[in-house]
C-alpha cells in the first residue's frame, strides 16, 4: 500500500465529511476492513473509488448486493471445463470469485443489506478471520 500517498490524500471531490474521510484513512493505515454507511448520494462510491486511485495499482472489485447473490459468486467455484482438463481438486480448476479477485485491493460491496442473512454472516466471517475456506480444502 502506498502509505505516503494515503497519508497526504485529501479526497477533494468529496465535499465535507471530514471526520469520515479521516476515519477511513486511519482505518486503511491500520490495515482494517471498513464499511461506509449512509443514504444514497452522500459519496460512498466516490470515496471508495478515490481510495482505489490513491492506493494505485490495486484491484477494485464491485459487488452489487441482491437476494440472489451466492457464496460461489463471492468465493468462486470449480469450473467444469477446467476440472476435466486438470482434475476437480486441482487449483487450476478453481474459478476465482470476487473476494479472491479483490485480494490486496478493494472489495466494494454495494447494497449489502439486500443479501441474505446467511451470505452476510459468511462475509463477516471472511472479514474477521481474513481467510476463506473453499469446499473441504
Amino acid at each position: 500500500m502506498e502509505l505516503q500517498r494515503l497519508i497526504t490524500a485529501q479526497f477533494d471531490n468529496i465535499i465535507g465529511q471530514e471526520a469520515a474521510k479521516q476515519a477511513l484513512k486511519s482505518a486503511l493505515l491500520a490495515r482494517r476492513n471498513t464499511i461506509l454507511v449512509g443514504p444514497p448520494g452522500v459519496g460512498k462510491t466516490t470515496l471508495a473509488k478515490n481510495v482505489a486511485a490513491v492506493l494505485g495499482d490495486v484491484p477494485f472489485v464491485r459487488v452489487q448486493g441482491s437476494p440472489d447473490l451466492t457464496a460461489e459468486d463471492l468465493i468462486g467455484d470449480i469450473d467444469p471445463a477446467k476440472a476435466l482438463t486438470h482434475g476437480p481438486t486441482s487449483i487450476e480448476a478453481f474459478a476465482k470469485g470476487k473476494i479472491f479477485r479483490a485480494d490486496g485491493g478493494i472489495l466494494f460491496f454495494d447494497e449489502i443489506n439486500r443479501c441474505s442473512e446467511k451470505l452476510q454472516n459468511a462475509l463477516l466471517q471472511v472479514l474477521e478471520e481474513r481467510s476463506v475456506t473453499v469446499g473441504t480444502y
